[in-house]
Parts: C-alpha cells; structure tokens; sequence
C-alpha cells in the first residue's frame, strides 16, 4: 500500500511566487512552480498561473498540458530529486504512466 502525504497546492501570483523564490533559491524572480517538502508526509506546491501561461508556449505546449507536467515535476522535487538527467527520466515514466505531455 502506498504511504499517507498530505500535499497543499496553492496558485499565487507573481509577486508572491518571486518572493518565496528570493527567500528560499535567491532567485527574487517570478517563476511557474516551487515545492516545499515540509517533512516525509508533508508537501506544498506553490503555482503561479499567470507564469505557466507565459511560459507553456516555449515547450510548445497548452497551458492545461504545461500545467499536468508542472504538477508532476513538482511531486518529483518532492522525492528528493534534483534537476538532470535522473529526474527528467522519472518525469518521463510518469508524464507516461498519466497520459501527460513531457516538454521534451
């Protein structure tokens, strides 16, 4: 059986979002999504829509389409995994396994 997580998502703005980044990467700049693993049980998923909008087209991409893979990149930061190649690898299994598009 699969173990008990209890994930919050929240869409924010921009400003907000551009915050957070500056506090926790110092990166003080908009971005589409940002994972917090509060503990092994316990995750947040911060969403800027008006940055997935902006961005969804340079993948070629919908924005409903670019917002399925961010979902799942998010959960995969939440594991423990850092951007490369491993990361892009179990994106793709599980882009796969939900019938999501991977932006690759």
């Amino acid at each position: 059986m699969g173990e008990k997580y209890s994930l919050s998502v929240i869409f924010t703005t921009p400003k907000k979002i551009a915050k957070l980044n500056g506090s926790y990467r110092g990166k003080p700049t908009s971005t589409d999504i940002l994972s917090f693993g509060l503990s092994k049980t316990e995750g947040e998923l911060y969403i800027s829509m008006p940055d997935v909008v902006k961005k969804a087209p340079l993948f070629y991409l919908s924005t409903k389409k670019y917002l399925e893979y961010l979902y799942i990149h998010g959960l995969i930061h939440l594991k423990g995994f850092d951007h490369g190649r491993k990361m892009e690898a179990v994106e793709k299994k599980y882009c796969k396994r939900f019938g999501f598009t991977h932006p690759s």
